[in-house]
């Protein structure tokens, strides 16, 4: 079994003074939230793609929704790899607005 009172993290986190300590739980409630956000985003993305909805104006906004999300996950974790990810969700989101265009105007020319 791992026994925390040896990890130099634990020892450091039980030396931070409590109003850190307080703190902590609202961020970490926040990065939680944002995460699950993230994750349901997905799965509708997904779930779209596996019913073969490619290029409908739900798939857009799902993620263009999911790369703002992804944004603010990244600035509030500083995470950079996140940031990049986020801005290329965000340019996906510009190349699936032009197809989502196109096959609008194919459904409508058939």
């Amino acid at each position: 079994a791992v026994q925390l009172h040896n990890d130099p993290d634990w020892q450091k986190m039980m030396a931070m003074p409590l109003v850190l300590k307080i703190l902590m739980v609202p961020y970490a409630a926040a990065v939680l939230v944002l995460l699950l956000m993230i994750i349901r985003k997905c799965r509708n993305i997904f779930e779209n793609f596996r019913r073969e909805k490619v290029f409908r104006s739900e798939n857009v906004a799902l993620i263009r929704e999911t790369g703002k999300v992804l944004l603010v996950f990244s600035i509030i974790t500083f995470q950079l790899g996140a940031l990049i990810a986020s801005l290329l969700l965000l340019l996906l989101c510009e190349v699936f607005r032009s197809g989502t265009s196109l096959q609008e105007e194919h459904d409508l020319t058939v």
